[in-house]
């Protein structure tokens, strides 16, 4: 029993033992469990202070990336930035723009190769980047295609001056707009912050020597935990960091303290990286010190960025303090609901140059300038509503409170808040109110002209038209301009002709073609002549860029000289065709004389003349006949029945007894049997002049055909009909032989009737000009009146002073080609003008020398200007070159104007005009017509008969 129960006891004892052991095991196991959680926690609490930290340093770098950004997205101009080898690093929208290509395609390059262009950097941006006392280089203005831009360089270095990168602003200066564009950003100018790494982890032991190192430690240094324990891991720290952290270490080491410091460590790749390493000393269950245990963060990104954001805030604070644009920063205050006031919370430099407000900062707009929600409430109801809806606004503002005008550029960065970028632009205003004025006064003198002001850019667009171009085109202004001229304005016929002056001009070839004459469409459907004088246009490079036109409606001169030509054709084919009728001593011969005369004249291409038959078919033979394409009188089957072939112009006129016209064969009904001959033998019109008995009957037909529609004029078409009569005469005078004395008799009465037809004629032609120059009616008539009494004074025959007085009547006749409105201006005239008033000497002539007068008429009217010295016009004859009939006219002429009234002055008088002439004797007039003139007036008591209306 005792053995039994010693054992028992012995068992229970090591029992006992045994569960005191293993209870201790298990407190020290409890105790290193909890030392263990301890140290987990303790490590995850440092591992999210440090991910707090990183979070925090990251928000306040985008933030302040936002804030630069946002100040350059409000600046208008171009800016860039370039690095030594003058490479673009970055760029604004408004670079870009002026740039005209994506800003994929601008970063990197030099800026000279892309805006502004050139050959080599610019002068201020290499004056910028050399000189190391100052930032900022001298300005330098540059004119890159319609625009003008003042450039600025800046400089960027960091703190011991060493050259970084630098800036340039392209201000525009054009317009004096000044309106910043908005800057932005052309490439990331720091780089994002990268995701924060794993946490390298070490732990030391209370030797201080490193004991434990975990994988991410070892991948990061490329090392291996041998090379790495004790002080293996001082071998990777930056040696200029090292004294420092060791002191750190130590010193937290001892005080038993956590410690948080950055420094920097080598990677495998042997790059150093930023790290942050925050340590704390660790203890076991018993509260024993059993060394430290550190977590590094790789900082380097953020290391970066904070560098980045200290070069961005000294760039952004420097453009902010040097830009030209006034700068504002304000905060919106509301009173139920609505804008009643706002603070000033950051302003720039420009903003009191500008505004002339000095020390608004923190200040109401209200305290700033009293007042102001009276005068100008508009100002803050613009800005309430901005600060509001964040949207951007661009607006120009008048501030009557400071009497100014400003253009600004305003947005909100965010609720209740705005920014405004501002330029004053009150001279700009004042330059523009000038230029409209200006304007309006141009355009005045414009509307007033008498004549069309038109003027065309390159692609021949109506760029500008007075009032009286808006009149003769029938259109108002507003339906004109932006309008092709060719395509809208002019007949189809001209328009590849005017084109093609066109663009002889745009090519600077102007001087052919400085007056040019063509047609222009009314909206009427009315085609008008139009003489123009064309000038170039050119732009502020020299290049041209558009033609100013001045046209002048020359339609009723136009007309005129076609009636005068015309009359001129017909007077000189009546002169020929009266000289065959003298001459022919033959029917035949006298019939085909006749119609080669009257094709001999320019515009008549046929003539023929056609005897009535009585035969069936009423046919009518062709006797005569001369011209271009005469065969075609064979084929055209004349016949005055009432046929289809009978119902042309030669049927009508033989059946009515009348003349019978058609101005155009290819569009007359009644001419198509001929029209095909006609067409193919150039005939445009056809006049048929019934050829008559003495009884009234007619015996046949004399047609005239002409190569050019509307051919016969109604004065033309008289003399023609004469003509027809005097052949018609001719005819019947040949036919009776027999009673030659009374034919003889006959033709010299009618030899009388055409001398004084040719007379009459040439005073219905000299009526042409009276008609067109009502003030000086009449002056004609009394010039041939007095020169025809110096005639007789100076003893010249009948016939010479006949034929004086017939010069005088006619000597103004070539004034017919001269503008009417010259002629009877009231005003002194130009030179311009005197110089087309000289032509009418010559065109005088050119009218009357076709004309076989019996005396010189063509060289009187021709001479009647010279002057004996030479000073005369239009040839300069001297003395006896000018012949005596015209000297008498020069004489009659100068004083006839000085006595009667002109449209820019009263009459003189005689008295006056007797004056001119003796100052004249010897110089410019004839001394014997002088005296014989002088006798007249003084002796003879000669006056001007009055002139009767016609």
């Amino acid at each position: 029993m005792t053995g039994s129960t010693e054992k028992l006891q012995r068992e229970l004892q090591a029992a006992q033992r045994a569960l005191a052991e293993a209870q201790a095991r298990c407190e020290r196991h409890d105790a290193e469990h909890q030392a263990a959680t301890k140290e987990l926690e303790d490590n995850r609490s440092a591992l999210l202070f440090m991910l707090e930290d990183l979070e925090a340093a990251r928000r306040k770098v985008e933030q302040a990336h936002r804030e630069w950004m946002a100040a350059l997205d409000v600046v208008e101009d171009p800016i860039f930035l370039h690095d030594r080898e003058f490479r673009i690093l970055r760029c604004n929208n408004a670079y870009r723009q002026c740039a005209g290509v994506s800003f994929k395609q601008i970063i990197g390059r030099p800026y000279y190769e892309v805006f502004p262009r050139g050959s080599a950097p610019l002068h201020s941006c290499l004056q910028a980047m050399e000189n190391e006392e100052t930032t900022e280089a001298e300005e330098e203005e540059m004119a890159v295609g319609d625009a003008v831009y003042r450039l600025r360089a800046f400089s960027i270095r960091d703190e011991q001056g060493a050259y970084l990168h630098s800036v340039h602003i392209l201000e525009d200066i054009t317009q004096r707009r000044c309106v910043e564009s908005l800057l932005r950003e052309s490439e990331q100018n720091y780089r994002t912050l990268a995701d924060s790494s794993p946490a390298l982890i070490w732990a030391s032991g209370t030797d201080r020597l490193c004991n434990y190192f975990n994988r991410s430690w070892l991948e990061f240094t490329g090392r291996t935990l041998e090379q790495e324990m004790g002080n293996g891991w001082e071998s990777g720290v930056h040696p200029d960091d090292l004294r420092h952290y060791l002191e750190a270490y130590v010193s937290a080491f001892d005080r038993r303290a956590p410690f948080s410091m950055e420094y920097r460590l080598r990677r495998h790749d042997g790059a150093y990286r930023w790290l942050r390493d925050d340590g704390c000393p660790r203890y076991n269950s018993d509260g024993n010190f059993t060394g430290y245990i550190g977590y590094l963060m790789d900082v380097t990104e953020r290391k970066q960025a904070e560098q980045a954001l200290r070069e961005s805030e000294k760039l952004y604070r420097y453009l902010f303090e040097n830009m030209m644009n006034g700068f504002a920063y304000c905060q919106m205050i509301f009173e139920q609901g609505q804008p009643q006031d706002f603070i000033y919370l950051s302003v720039n430099t420009a903003f009191e140059t500008l505004t002339g407000l000095k020390n608004v900062v923190g200040k109401k707009i209200s305290e700033v300038i009293p007042g102001i929600r009276q005068s100008d409430p508009e100002l803050l109801e613009i800005y309430g509503r901005i600060s509001l809806s964040g949207g951007p606004e661009r607006f120009e503002l008048y501030v009557k409170a400071l009497q100014q005008w400003f253009w600004v550029s305003a947005y909100s960065p965010e609720r209740g808040f705005f920014v405004a970028v501002f330029d004053v632009i009150t001279e700009r205003k004042k330059a523009e109110q000038a230029l409209i004025e200006s304007r309006q006064r141009t355009q005045h003198y414009l509307d007033v002209a008498g004549v069309m002001l038109v003027s065309l850019d390159t692609q021949g667009r109506v760029q500008m038209i007075n009032r009286k171009g808006c009149e003769m085109l029938g259109y108002p202004e507003t339906e004109i301009l932006g309008k092709d001229w060719f395509d809208n304005y002019l007949p189809e016929p001209v328009v590849a002709e005017v084109r093609k002056a066109f663009n002889r001009i745009m090519g600077g070839d102007i001087a052919p073609i400085e007056y040019f004459e063509n047609d222009i469409l009314t909206a009427g459907g009315n085609v008008l002549a139009v003489a123009w004088h064309n000038a170039s246009l050119f732009d502020e490079a020299g290049k041209i860029s558009g033609v100013l036109s001045s046209g002048e409606d020359i339609t009723a001169r136009k007309a005129a000289e076609a009636a005068t030509a015309h009359a001129s054709r017909a007077l000189a084919t009546l002169s020929e065709v009266n000289r065959s009728l003298v001459r022919a001593d033959s029917e035949d011969e006298l019939l085909q004389s006749i119609c080669r005369t009257i094709i001999k004249q320019r515009g008549y291409r046929l003539a023929c003349v056609g005897y009535k038959q009585q035969d069936e078919d009423k046919s009518i033979k062709i006797m005569a006949h001369a011209g271009e394409g005469d065969g075609c009188t064979k084929v055209m089957q004349f016949t005055w029945a009432e046929t289809e072939h009978g119902m042309g112009p030669s049927g009508r006129a033989i059946r009515s007894g009348k003349t019978q016209l058609s101005q155009n064969i290819a569009n007359d009904p009644d001419c198509l049997p001929w029209q095909a001959a006609a067409r193919q033998h150039g005939y445009a019109a056809n006049l048929a002049l019934p050829l008559l008995n003495d009884d009234s009957t007619v015996f046949g037909v004399l047609n005239v055909y002409a190569e050019e529609v509307n051919a016969f004029a109604a004065h033309e078409i008289e003399l023609l009909e004469e003509m027809a009569g005097d052949l018609a005469f001719g005819v019947r005078t040949l036919h009776t032989r027999q009673e030659r004395n009374l034919a003889m008799e006959q033709s010299r009465r009618h030899l009388e009737q055409l001398h004084d037809s040719l007379e009459d004629t040439v005073r219905a032609m000299a009526g042409l000009v009276e008609m067109r120059d009502p003030y000086t009616a009449g002056h004609q008539a009394r010039v041939a009146d007095l020169a025809m009494a110096i005639a007789r004074q100076i003893g010249l025959p009948d016939e010479l002073v006949h034929a004086v007085h017939l010069a005088g009547t006619v000597h103004d006749l070539g004034k017919i080609k001269v503008p009417a409105e010259i002629l009877s201006k009231p005003g002194r005239i130009t030179d311009i003008e005197f110089s087309l008033i000289k032509i009418h000497a010559q065109a005088g002539y050119d009218i009357l020398k076709g004309i076989n007068f019996p005396w010189p008429i063509a060289q009187m009217v021709l001479q009647h200007h010279e002057r004996l010295d030479g000073s005369g016009y239009p040839q300069g004859l001297k003395g006896e070159q000018i012949i005596l009939e015209a000297r008498i006219i020069s004489v009659a002429d100068v004083v006839e104007a000085i006595s009667a009234h002109r449209p820019y002055r009263p009459g003189l008088g005689a008295e006056a005009a007797m004056e001119e002439i003796i100052r004249g004797r010897g110089k410019h007039y004839d001394p014997q017509v002088v005296d014989a003139c002088l006798a007249l007036f003084r002796e003879q008591h000669y006056s001007f008969k009055p002139v009767s209306p016609s």
